[in-house]
C-alpha cells in the first residue's frame, strides 16, 4: 500500500514538471534557460521535451504551439 501512494505521488509530480517545462516552452524559453532557471537538471529538461514531443495527445494545447 505504502509503494503504490509513493508511485502515484511522483507520477504527479512528473506530470507537473512536465506542464510546467511545456508551458515554458510555449513562452519562448530554450531547454539551457529552463534549467538554469529551475531545480531541473538539463537533461531532465531535455528528456521532458523529448516525452512532450512524443505523447503530444497528452499536451495538446501546449503543443500546438512548439
Amino acid at each position: 500500500m505504502g509503494t503504490r501512494f509513493y508511485r502515484k505521488t511522483t507520477d504527479i509530480a512528473r506530470r507537473r514538471r512536465r506542464e510546467e517545462i511545456a508551458s515554458l516552452l510555449l513562452e519562448g524559453y530554450e531547454a539551457q534557460e529552463i534549467a538554469e532557471y529551475s531545480v531541473y537538471s538539463i537533461d531532465t529538461v531535455k528528456r521532458d521535451i523529448k516525452y512532450i514531443e512524443t505523447h503530444q495527445e497528452e499536451f495538446k494545447i501546449i503543443t500546438a504551439y512548439l
